[in-house]
Parts: structure tokens; C-alpha cells; sequence
């Protein structure tokens, strides 16, 4: 909790049910690193997307996306997709991830700290 984690290799690391509060992610890579059940209330994350069938990441705070390698805002996300795929199923998909981790992160903002699940939720 807390920890400085700028530029670690967490590569196929298990955090399962980690509790990353407060941790400091910038430059990490999490490529094929488990978080299932991790607590990460500041990153929001969905895939697999896109050709390499990785995951798309949004850092609220400050709202930059991850993808891979590629670190952005929003405005240079849609600007490689533009670039890498100007239309397709790849470009639907991304645009899609955009929207949803938008929604997720609007949300997460508005949540109440001790907001639980619905009951219906299971882990």
C-alpha cells in the first residue's frame, strides 16, 4: 500500500487481490501481470484490445492511457488510432475500451469511499 512502483517490472507478477492504494505506477509494466481482485481504485483497465490482444489502461488522476509500450492522453490515443488503424475491427474495439474506461473512471469519481458491490456481485 503506498509503495513506489515507478518503472518496476511487474511482468507476470500475481497480484491477485493486491491492495495498490496509493501506489505509484507510473512507467510499471504490467504486461501479463494478474489483477484480478487487486485494489487499484486509481487505474482502470480493459482487453484484450487491439491486434496484440493486450489491455488498454486509464490512470485517473491524470487521465493518460496505457497501451503497451505507448503512454498518452486521449487526444494522442485517438491520434495513433487515426495512424495504426483508421478503420476496422481493431479501431471499433479500441474505441469502444475508450468509452468504457471513460464511464468507469467518471464513476469511480463519483463513488461514495465505502460504496460496496451490489449484493448480487460475487468475486
Amino acid at each position: 500500500r503506498g509503495a513506489d512502483l515507478r518503472g518496476a517490472d511487474l511482468r507476470g507478477a500475481d497480484l491477485r487481490r493486491a491492495d495498490l492504494t496509493g501506489a505509484d505506477l507510473r512507467g510499471a509494466n504490467l504486461r501479463r501481470a494478474d489483477l484480478m481482485g487487486a485494489n487499484i481504485p486509481q487505474l482502470v483497465y480493459i482487453g484484450p484490445v487491439g491486434s496484440r490482444h493486450d489491455v488498454l489502461m486509464l490512470h485517473i488522476p491524470d487521465m493518460v492511457y496505457r497501451a503497451g509500450c505507448w503512454t498518452g492522453t486521449r487526444d494522442e490515443l485517438l491520434a495513433k488510432l487515426d495512424e495504426v488503424y483508421p478503420s476496422g475491427q481493431h479501431r471499433s474495439d479500441y474505441l469502444t475500451a475508450i468509452a468504457a474506461l471513460e464511464g468507469m473512471a467518471a464513476a469511480r469519481c463519483r463513488r461514495p469511499p465505502n460504496d460496496r458491490p451490489p449484493a448480487w456481485w460475487r468475486y
